[in-house]
């Protein structure tokens, strides 16, 4: 049974939570259990704690097992918090994030309508330039790109990909203006949003057909991401990965394969930096993929397939079976091995 809460007890565990946040999964889930002792498992701050302790565990399991953490807690939330407590809004946002992590056929789907629905939700119950309506705005934009470049793995007629990476680009655009009106152009908030509409906007070059127009759009963001990755500590700040990636993504598109392969490598040697971490937001396997993609156009057939099938591997440890990131990774390897009869 909880003891009778204090007027300050509360707001003491909060602050010993944020006290803790940079430390180990062991620390918060103690904390955890203290906050329930002592506040009863109804309280906001036991949620607010339960949700950074998952967010903790997230980075380091299979995304189904964080799929199924996730669900677990937002249905014991719901039946506590209002549907705009901010406790509540964050859990609904990992957990719809993780939705889309998973990747089974139909998740990309239901992560796309979960997280509309969500943006939905904030955007009628708040100001439109809320954080968390903010938020909402980039969870869905993140879900159609993730969605189009996934369908072609998929293979079941969904939506076309130009529409949901249009709408994409729009909704990140919007996030771009109200984070840097707030934040400022050099924010780590701001550049998140730079980042998700780069990718929309490399996705959408790379569904049109070649020409300088999409040469162009391939540079832009590959310009854009410099001007982030400069100055910034190498191996400090897990957001690099994510830059670094879509720098490499956009030089393979415009057809500069070397420089592709050094953005590449970069992000390669970020994931190592934290082996078994899922970080920086990006799916584990994905800067393999983006050096194997490299190594390919500039000629390393076997260089190719060596990267390819360390991004199944890693894949294969991430996802479940039926994922679509495992048929990914998969069809990549497959596709070189047939152009080198292995």
């Amino acid at each position: 049974m909880a003891e009778e809460v204090s007027p300050d007890l509360a707001a003491r565990l909060r602050a010993e939570l944020y006290t803790i946040l940079d430390g180990g999964p062991t620390e918060l889930d103690e904390l955890r259990e203290t906050a329930v002792t002592r506040l009863g498992d109804r309280h906001q701050t036991c949620f607010l704690i339960a949700a950074k302790c998952e967010r903790a565990h997230s980075g380091h399991r299979p995304a189904h097992w964080s799929l199924e953490a996730w669900t677990e807690l937002l249905a014991s939330a719901r039946n506590v918090l209002a549907p705009l407590d901010p406790v509540l809004m964050e859990i609904v946002s990992a957990r719809n994030r993780w939705l889309g992590r998973r990747a089974e056929p139909g998740d990309p789907d239901e992560a796309v309508r979960s997280q509309a629905a969500e943006l939905r939700n904030r955007e009628t119950g708040l100001r439109s330039d809320d954080h968390w309506t903010g938020v909402a705005r980039l969870d869905l934009a993140a879900a159609l790109v993730e969605r189009a470049r996934l369908t072609r793995v998929a293979g079941d007629g969904g939506p076309p990909p130009e529409a949901d990476l249009g709408q994409a680009y729009g909704l990140a655009d919007q996030e771009v203006t109200r984070r840097a009106r707030l934040h400022g152009d050099d924010h780590l908030f701001t550049w998140r949003a730079r980042e998700m509409r780069g990718a929309a906007l490399v996705g959408l070059a790379a569904h049109g057909a070649d020409s300088p127009i999409r040469h162009d759009q391939a540079m832009n963001v590959a310009e854009m991401t410099l001007s982030f990755v400069t100055g910034r500590r190498a191996h400090s700040d897990s957001h690099l990965m994510g830059v670094w990636l879509l720098r490499a993504e956009a030089l393979l598109l415009a057809g500069m394969f070397p420089a592709g392969e050094r953005a590449g490598r970069k992000a390669v040697a970020l994931a190592a930096v934290r082996p078994g971490d899922w970080s920086g937001g990006v799916a584990p396997g994905g800067p393999w993929l983006a050096l194997a993609a490299a190594l390919a156009g500039r000629g390393d057939l076997g260089g190719a397939r060596l990267a390819a099938g360390r991004a199944v591997r890693e894949r294969n440890r991430w996802f479940p079976v039926g994922s679509l990131y495992r048929a990914e990774a998969r069809c990549r390897l497959d596709s070189l091995e047939d152009r080198t009869g292995g």
